[in-house]
């Protein structure tokens, strides 16, 4: 998401991804929490736990009223839960990269909110669904996080290479489902190049 809000800004956007040990982390740890509540929009990866999120979400809004929160990820879904919890201001719904670089937009030169697929945002306490986003068939049209040097690999013991995205099923068990989005692949050409990158950057890489 970083890689792709980067090509499409330029300099016009200054975007650190932070990581932390834990939900509580970005509470109890002073020296971040006072960077976080400095920025002008925070985005929260889900995977897990909207509930904490939410929490999070709330304790950051009440020590700076004016910072935007978006939450993006796979179980980010309009629901009965979220719905009450006035603490996001953004949903990004599906694939993210292309929904948060226009909302970056958005919020840089006031741009059309409701021109935003993909997106669900809260405006004067109504809670509005945009038109859905339709995923891009060809993902080589992303940029490389590795290769765009958006990771310093030396700083983690494990990391990801994601070859495909989608599924060809939809289970009614997966937390995914609901988005049914067809199964694509990246090249080889870029998995490799991927590849090669991580086999040639090892430090602390299992």
């Amino acid at each position: 998401i970083k890689a792709y809000a980067d090509q499409k800004l330029k300099k016009h956007v200054n975007i650190e991804i932070l990581y932390v040990k834990s939900y509580s982390d970005i509470i109890q740890n002073n020296q971040l929490n006072s960077k976080i509540i400095k920025v002008d929009l925070i985005g929260f990866s889900s995977y897990d736990n909207l509930s904490k999120l939410a929490d999070i979400a709330y304790h950051l809004k009440k020590q700076n009223k004016n910072l935007k929160i978006v939450i993006g990820g796979p179980i980010a879904r309009v629901d009965s839960f979220i719905k009450p919890k006035n603490y996001f201001d953004y949903i990004a719904l599906g694939e993210g990269e292309e929904t948060f670089a226009e909302l970056l937009h958005h919020l840089i030169y006031n741009s059309n909110l409701n021109e935003i697929h993909g997106l669900a945002y809260f405006d004067k306490n109504r809670f509005i669904i945009n038109q859905q986003r339709i995923p891009l068939s060809n993902l080589n049209l992303l940029p490389s996080p590795y290769l765009n040097n958006v990771f310093n690999l030396k700083e983690f013991t494990e990391c990801y290479l994601e070859d495909a995205r989608g599924c060809h099923f939809s289970c009614n068990y997966c937390a995914c489902s609901h988005y049914a989005i067809k199964h694509r692949n990246f090249s080889l050409t870029r998995v490799f190049k991927e590849l090669n990158y991580m086999l040639k950057n090892p430090s602390h890489i299992s």
